[in-house]
């Protein structure tokens, strides 16, 4: 009976030890795969009623949350970005980073920050901004 006791404590401890030694799912991963449910649960979703939300990715190598929008109606225009708008809604982009709680962990893990925004009647690039966590960590 006691050798029994022993065997199911062994087992126990084995069994502990196996699950606290399996790999704890590193910050790449578990964001490729919350983009890719996200995207698939949300998308698409409406920002506003030309800016539409259409997909979220994740990419390891590099360390950057991409999203993809696509801009309608009053915004499918690629005349309307002058240098201008585009460095203040750049800014924008940057002061809402900075002060978002729902990506807390992501700027604690330094991670990129890459939005695209496509014509939805073209498909054309009409705006593209690369924000590195140097620029909303500041």
């Amino acid at each position: 009976m006691r050798n029994m006791t022993n065997y199911r404590i062994l087992c126990i401890a084995a069994l502990m030890a196996s699950v606290c030694s399996c790999k704890k799912e590193s910050f790449g991963d578990r964001m490729v795969r919350e983009t890719r449910e996200n995207t698939a649960k949300l998308c698409p979703m409406e920002v506003d009623q030309d800016t539409m939300l259409d997909s979220m990715a994740f990419d390891k190598t590099t360390h950057t949350l991409y999203y993809y929008y696509s801009l309608h109606g009053f915004l499918d225009f690629d005349s309307l970005y002058s240098d201008d708008v585009v460095e203040a809604h750049r800014e924008t982009l940057i002061k809402d980073i900075r002060n978002s709680v729902t990506l807390r962990d992501v700027k604690k893990e330094k991670a990129n920050f890459k939005c695209i925004y496509l014509s939805a009647s073209s498909g054309k690039v009409l705006l593209q901004y690369d924000i590195p966590a140097e620029d909303y960590g500041k």
